[in-house]
């Protein structure tokens, strides 16, 4: 795999999400909501995830790796446990993430690998990511070498550094572009949701499609397609639907889906964890976030400015998978976290901590991970296994979603 030389060391100097929409709707008309989201998060100029720090308490909203080291922890002890059935079929591990955020997840995974001699040596760390200034952070949080320059500019390049534990770490800008040679572990955390989605409503003629144009004062608004479009002939569903009921779709999501299953069907496992639904609602899902706060009408905000997002479906992408490889859930965090022995761990870290305070920090984050009336309940993970292996725990057969849901 070639090493990208010529490094990016800002971000390029293109129009903005604003002006890109605005020209594309004057001359051509609405867009979809799909081309909406994809502009707004990653526009090469000031794309919401392009050039700033989304994450955490000082940013947009906190994920879960960042609330507990607990989280992290618990998926690098699924992944060992999953390799030592198989520990002499491969020379290396394959660890790759999909949207490694700030690289909070993937340090605490390295972690738990760290711990296990004969797996220590073997790991090769993969990152899936677009974002320059992301790269940049990821490459901070794991302390590789030159950590000043950033992700690769072209399609079918990396680039490549090491831990100083001497563990190799590649930037990639699509998944594809990997070259998987060893045992591969994939991880998909809060990756699919931030993928663009078309929306369509159904109307007495059909599906039509939702779209954003400009008003008379130029300011964006919803409109709704007054004639059938190519998704909505395409991917707009069949079966029973009332007029009003909304359907949702990422073709994004099931493609990027489709990839990691053909990548795990002969061996190897992935983890997608994300908020979303067993069975797709049909009223709308896409919003926003800024400052912690949900924006439901994404349009009152200038585009690049907030989070946008929309619920996946996991039927659909266990539909997607299930003809490549055995699909294993959707469990919510709450309980998989609680079966992996979060308790147990979280007893461990009060019992060694210094003070009351940390003690009470500890508690609290254990309590919002698995909380049923919040990211315990919102946040499901799914498993990808070759069919021939047995559900990895805390998995069963049971809740496999091989089978039609």
């Amino acid at each position: 795999m070639a090493v990208l030389k010529n490094i990016v060391r800002g971000v390029s100097s293109v129009r903005s999400a604003e002006s890109v929409l605005r020209g594309h709707i004057k001359v051509f008309g609405p867009v979809p909501v799909a081309s909406y989201m994809k502009e707004c998060l990653s526009n090469g100029k000031d794309g919401y995830y392009m050039t700033r720090n989304v994450f955490g308490h000082d940013g947009d909203f906190v994920t879960s790796p960042e609330i507990s080291q607990v989280f992290g922890e618990l998926v690098g002890i699924h992944f060992v446990n999953q390799w030592q059935q198989f520990p002499s079929k491969h020379s290396t591990v394959d660890l790759i993430e999909l949207g490694p955020g700030r690289g909070t997840l993937m340090a605490d995974i390295l972690k738990i690998f760290n711990r296990i001699p004969q797996m220590s040596n073997k790991v090769n760390v993969h990152f899936v990511e677009m974002s320059p200034f992301l790269a940049k952070t990821q490459a901070q949080t794991l302390g590789v070498t030159q950590p000043n320059e950033e992700a690769p500019t072209e399609e079918g390049t990396s680039v490549t550094r090491q831990t100083p534990a001497g563990v190799n770490v590649q930037w990639y800008r699509k998944f594809e572009d990997i070259d998987i040679k060893g045992f591969p572990m994939i991880v998909a955390h809060e990756f699919l949701d931030a993928l663009p989605v078309h929306q369509f409503v159904y109307t007495r003629d059909g599906w039509r499609e939702r779209m954003i144009g400009l008003d008379d004062k130029d300011k964006f608004q919803w409109v709704l397609a007054p004639s059938a479009t190519a998704s909505s002939r395409s991917l707009g569903p069949s079966g029973k639907y009332k007029e009003g009921d909304v359907y949702e779709v990422s073709p994004d999501s099931l493609h990027t889906a489709h990839q990691i299953a053909q990548a795990v069907k002969d061996d190897g496992m992935a983890l997608i964890v994300d908020y979303g639904n067993k069975e797709p609602k049909r009223t709308p899902t896409v919003r926003g976030y800024k400052a912690h706060v949900m924006i439901e009408d994404i349009v009152e905000h200038e585009p690049g400015e907030i989070d946008l997002t929309a619920d996946v479906s996991f039927q659909a992408v266990a539909k997607v998978c299930s003809d490549t490889c055995a699909t294993y859930g959707p469990m919510s965090q709450g309980d998989w976290l609680r079966q992996m022995g979060i308790h147990t761990r979280t007893k461990q870290m009060v019992q060694s901590s210094q003070t009351r305070e940390e003690q009470v920090k500890i508690i609290r984050s254990t309590k919002r991970l698995i909380d049923n009336e919040g990211m315990g309940s919102l946040f499901q993970f799914l498993s990808l296994v070759p069919i021939s292996v047995d559900p990895p725990f805390p998995f069963v057969k049971a809740n496999s979603c091989t089978a039609p849901l």
